[in-house]
């Protein structure tokens, strides 16, 4: 059964995300998957409850988050994230924002601008970008409003091999 209240569905996607990444879990990857307006409200809700720890990545600090429950004698221990991780969770992130802000009409041209706009991207990269969510299914033809993220296509995006957009 779906969790009845948002922070439990925010602890058991970032439950999901723990388990299936093996690495520390960037906070702007929980973010992507949050509702664009609600995101940092439901992330200090969560923080506010004591459900999840906010902290940064030894060595990158990238700002991270873990479940209470992942404390070691009542203590948060830092993990490290995979530089791929931390790049992708940014991408989709950023990306998560651009219908929001930058879109004037959804068309495949108005995100290839979007999308080079707010990622600094080159136009090879921008296209080989927006090739891949098409492929993953995060850009849909048909529907092209917004990203189409879920749990599982995030998982699909961070698993790519490192050498994909």
């Amino acid at each position: 059964p779906p969790p009845a209240d948002e922070v439990d569905a925010l602890c058991a996607a970032l439950g999901v995300l723990r388990r299936e990444l093996n690495t520390g879990i960037p906070v702007a990857l929980l973010k992507a998957l949050l509702p664009v307006e609600r995101a940092e409200a439901l992330i200090r809700k969560a923080h506010s409850q004591g459900r999840i720890d906010l902290w940064a990545a030894p060595e990158s600090d990238i700002p991270c988050v873990s479940l209470r429950e992942e404390r070691l004698f009542d203590k948060v221990t830092p993990i490290p994230v995979r530089p791929e991780v931390a790049r992708r969770a940014a991408q989709l992130y950023a990306l998560q924002h651009i219908p929001v802000y930058s879109l004037q009409e959804p068309t495949r041209a108005a995100w290839k601008r979007a999308i080079k706009a707010r990622l600094s991207l080159s136009s090879r990269q921008t296209k080989a970008l927006l090739q891949a969510l098409f492929e993953h299914g995060l850009l849909q033809p048909a529907r092209l409003e917004r990203l189409h993220l879920t749990l599982e296509s995030a998982l699909r995006w961070l698993r790519q091999p490192p050498d994909s957009p």
